[in-house]
């Protein structure tokens, strides 16, 4: 089993005669007992496989006479089980992060609710509670869709819609909320397109929320919103969201999108020592692709990074599902 110590690929021929000595119990098994072992290679690595064992018989006497083995690597399991461990453990902090100052603002309103001098406070707690609500709520959606991606019902519902309106609202809640000085350009004109509104929303916060919590206060964000050409001589639109950033080094750019980013180089960038899942650019790339779309990073470092969507603008009407 995996609890057992390492093994070479030459151990298994021991194995195989040790299968094939089994005795008068297995003459009459045609598969034996499957097991997992851990396999050394040359370079010093190892790699989990699945190793089924199965006797060779005499044709005539029907005695078995040695053993032949099936291996499959089952290494992708083991990676699989090891993100899920490691995405529990994060998500369990996440989800737990809100609701300690949910709990605290709710037992002060309760003290406070009474007494007029505390309205102040009872306010700035009110905003509190619907902060992290909201914060709790994000994380739990973005799990829901995470799901719903590797499940292949992540669906897509186009309608009439106006893209440069979409980004305007986003720009406007997170100038809102955060005072970052955002530069929008690009969105004065309405920009129609069958799309689903509620996924595009979510693609842009993710990315100008992004480009707000890895570039410090008070460097500025731009969103530029463009039109161009492809070579069919179809209609595209690019929206651009640039932040003056510590940036991404060149070898983790191609990662971003992957699901649970975050958490797999939390320890060794302190860029990403951030609150969240690391699902929030996986998602986005989903959205874009449901749309028939490309996202692209680019990134230098100590200069910032650039997120680029770009999308037809010719989109087909009814629903489609997206999948990893």
């Amino acid at each position: 089993s995996s609890d057992h110590p390492p093994i070479s690929l030459q151990d298994l021929a021991a194995l195989g005669a040790l299968y094939a000595n089994v005795g008068d119990a297995a003459t009459h098994l045609t598969w034996m007992e499957e097991r997992t072992w851990l396999v050394q290679r040359a370079d010093g690595t190892q790699r989990a496989i699945s190793v089924q064992p199965a006797p060779l018989r005499d044709p005539v006497s029907g005695e078995i006479v040695g053993a032949v083995h099936t291996l499959q690597s089952v290494q992708s399991w083991y990676d699989q089980d090891a993100t899920k461990e490691e995405f529990l453990s994060v998500a369990s902090h996440e989800l737990r992060a809100p609701l300690q100052p949910l709990i605290l603002a709710s037992r002060f309103i309760q003290r406070w609710i009474d007494r007029p001098e505390h309205h102040v406070e009872l306010a700035t707690l009110a905003d509190q509670i619907v902060q992290q609500s909201k914060r709790l709520s994000q994380l739990v959606l973005d799990m829901i869709n995470m799901t719903r991606i590797n499940s292949g019902v992540f669906v897509i519902e186009r309608g009439a819609t106006d893209v440069a309106k979409i980004v305007r609202d986003v720009v406007a809640e997170h100038q809102s909320l955060t005072k970052r000085d955002i530069t929008l350009v690009g969105a004065d004109a309405p920009i129609p397109m069958q799309a689903d509104d509620e996924k595009l929303w979510q693609a842009f916060t993710n990315l100008i929320s992004n480009a707000i919590k890895y570039s410090p206060a008070p460097a500025p964000v731009t969103v530029t919103l463009s039109h161009f050409t492809a070579a069919d001589a179809s209609p595209w639109l690019r929206v651009a969201v640039h932040d003056e950033g510590n940036g991404i080094p060149p070898e983790q750019v191609q990662h971003v999108f992957d699901r649970f980013y975050r958490a797999a180089v939390s320890k060794g960038m302190e860029r990403q020592q951030q609150d969240g899942l690391g699902l929030g650019l996986y998602i986005t790339r989903a959205i874009v692709t449901g749309h028939r779309g490309r996202i692209a990073a680019t990134s230098v470092v100590g200069e910032g990074s650039t997120f680029t969507i770009e999308l037809p603008l010719q989109q087909l009407d009814g629903e489609g599902a997206v999948s990893e």
